[in-house]
């Protein structure tokens, strides 16, 4: 028998996070280069930030076939925020939020299921946040000195969320 089925969905988004994350170390700063430089950059020297993450992993996720798509939040101004993507998992029939700069996803308390981005903003912003559990992607990877922190980041930023238009990752003007 073979290797089985490739990954598809959020096994697929974990996978490709993961290789986002395999240089050795990571030293941010905007890359705001070519796809395929960006994407060096990132694997083997640990450069980039989330809107380079970003971009590259919808890069991937295209050429891989998966749905992808890309979120902003911000905290005071256009350009003082986070980005991050959601993909589609065809086997739980939904839109699945992952954050492959700070390596994490988000899931329900309860059922272990995976949020949407839409499905975490009124879980985190609308209620008191509670049944809200972080999986790390690349232990360790997480900025945050807590899940406290982090679902407090996320909370504020989600107060101006965006869903960004267009996907065309393959250019650079």
């Amino acid at each position: 028998e073979g290797p089985g089925p490739p990954p598809q969905g959020l096994s697929l988004a974990i996978a490709l996070s993961r290789h986002l994350m395999s240089a050795p170390t990571r030293t941010g700063g905007p890359i705001q280069s070519s796809l395929d430089d960006t994407y060096r950059r990132i694997t083997q020297k640990g450069h980039g930030y989330c809107a380079d993450f970003t971009r590259v992993f919808s890069g991937l996720a295209v050429a891989a076939g998966l749905p992808v798509r890309t979120w902003s939040i911000s905290f005071e101004s256009f350009g003082a925020g986070h980005s991050f993507n959601e993909v589609y998992d065809a086997a739980l029939e939904k839109w699945v939020m992952v954050d492959p700069f700070h390596s994490i996803y988000f899931v329900d308390q309860d059922s272990g299921l995976p949020f949407s981005v839409l499905e975490l903003h009124d879980r985190i912003v609308l209620s008191d946040s509670g049944g809200v559990s972080i999986r790390p992607i690349v232990a360790g990877a997480m900025p945050f000195a807590s899940d406290a922190l982090a679902l407090d980041y996320y909370r504020r930023g989600f107060k101006q969320l965006a869903l960004v238009w267009g996907n065309n990752v393959f250019d650079y003007d």
